[in-house]
C-alpha cells in the first residue's frame, strides 16, 4: 500500500488513477489512517488530491470524510480547495449540524478568485438550510457574479429556506443594500415550484416589507407574473 501511495503523485494521470483504483479496491478502509497522514503532510498537491478523494470514498462515517473536507479547504494548493468544496455537500447533507463547515464554504466564495472552486462552494451550501448571517453574506455577492453558474447555484442555496432568505434580503434592502435582482430572481424561483404554502409564507414576507421597499416591489411583480398564467381565467368555463 505505501508504495501504490507513492504513485498518487506520479507525474502521468494514468499511474495516478490506477494507484487510486487499486488502493480504492484493496486495502480500502485499512489504509485510512495513512492516507491522512498523506492529506496533512504530503509535500505533492497529487497525492493530497487522491488522498482527499480516497477518504471521502473509503471512510465509514460522515465523521471522518468531515475531518479530511475541512482539512483539505485549508489547503495551500486551490485544486485541492476546489475538489473539497465540491465534496462537502454530501457531508452537509448528512450533517446538517456541520456550522464551521458551512461557515468555511461561505468564506470560500466570498474570498476564492477561482470561478470553479466558488461554484463548488455555493453548491454544496445548497445542501443545508443557511443561518440569517450566512444569508447576508451571500446576498452581497450576487451583484458581482459573472456567470449564471455561480448565480444560480447561489440562488439554489438561498432556496433551502427561501422565505428566511427572502425576509433577510428585505432586511438588507431596507438599509440600502441593493438586493433587487436578487430578491426579484429568487421569486421567480419560488413561483416556479408552485406550492401553495410556500406562496403563500412569500406573499406574507413581501407584505410585511416597507412600502417604499423597491425590492419587495421588484419581488411582487416577478412573483405576479411567474404565477400569472396559473391563474388568468378561463376563456371558455365550459370546455
Amino acid at each position: 500500500p505505501v508504495g501504490l501511495i507513492q504513485f498518487l503523485s506520479h507525474d502521468a494521470s494514468w499511474q495516478r488513477r490506477n494507484a487510486e483504483r487499486l488502493l480504492r479496491e484493496g486495502p480500502g478502509t485499512k489504509i485510512l489512517s495513512t492516507l491522512v497522514e498523506a492529506l496533512r503532510f504530503s509535500k505533492f498537491t497529487y497525492t493530497r488530491l487522491h488522498a482527499l478523494n480516497l477518504i471521502h470514498d473509503l471512510a465509514p462515517g460522515p465523521a471522518q470524510r468531515l475531518a479530511a473536507v475541512n482539512m483539505a479547504l485549508r489547503d495551500t494548493h486551490p485544486a485541492v480547495r476546489r475538489r473539497a468544496a465540491w465534496l462537502a455537500g454530501p457531508i452537509l447533507e448528512e450533517l446538517p449540524s456541520a456550522d464551521i463547515l458551512g461557515r468555511t464554504l461561505v468564506n470560500l466564495a466570498e474570498t476564492s478568485t477561482d470561478a470553479r472552486t466558488r461554484l463548488g462552494a455555493l453548491t454544496s451550501l445548497g445542501s443545508t438550510a443557511l443561518g440569517a448571517e450566512s444569508i447576508r453574506r451571500l446576498a452581497g455577492l450576487y451583484p458581482g457574479l459573472q456567470d449564471d453558474w455561480n448565480r444560480s447555484a447561489l440562488l439554489g442555496a438561498l432556496l433551502t429556506n427561501p422565505t428566511a432568505s427572502l425576509a433577510t434580503l428585505l432586511e438588507l434592502s431596507n438599509d440600502g443594500q441593493d438586493c433587487t435582482s436578487v430578491v426579484a430572481e429568487l421569486c421567480r424561483r419560488i413561483g416556479e415550484r408552485r406550492e401553495a404554502d410556500l406562496t403563500r409564507e412569500t406573499i406574507q414576507v413581501l407584505a410585511k416589507a416597507a412600502s417604499g421597499n423597491g425590492a419587495s416591489i421588484a419581488a411582487l411583480n416577478r412573483l405576479h407574473e411567474t404565477l400569472g398564467s396559473r391563474f388568468k381565467a378561463d376563456k371558455d368555463p365550459a370546455t
